[in-house]
């Protein structure tokens, strides 16, 4: 089950020191297009956005960032890929790009916008 916004908002208030460093990587996320409801990236454009130098970066980044907020509100994600605590994939196939997206979930786009905002749990 997927947390809520106040469960992720918890993490984010809990976590806040762990996840400092990588926090760019949600606010660049949150930067990216918006369809039907969904900020959507790929690991290439938030590489990109955080000035890291190709997406294995922001894959690793992205996946410890995951894992963090993952552990802290109980959700371990798909299999052993964490990230999937934060987005859910859709594949190349289905993809106009031919890429992977990542569909940023509403929950956390809701909670990462009321932690940007000074709102704490």
């Amino acid at each position: 089950m997927v947390p809520t916004a106040d469960q992720y908002l918890r993490a984010f208030t809990k976590c806040q020191t762990e996840i400092r460093s990588r926090q760019k990587l949600l606010d660049a996320h949150m930067s990216m297009p918006i369809e039907n409801g969904r900020h959507v990236a790929t690991m290439t454009k938030l590489a990109d956005a955080v000035g890291y130098k190709n997406f294995n970066a922001a894959n690793l980044h992205y996946g410890t960032l995951a894992q963090i907020i993952g552990k802290s509100v109980g959700f371990s994600g798909v299999g052993d890929c964490w990230v999937t605590v934060l987005i859910e994939f859709v594949p190349p196939e289905e993809t106009e790009s031919g890429h992977w997206e990542l569909l940023l979930r509403p929950e956390v786009a809701e909670a990462w916008t009321r932690f940007m905002a000074g709102e704490s749990a």
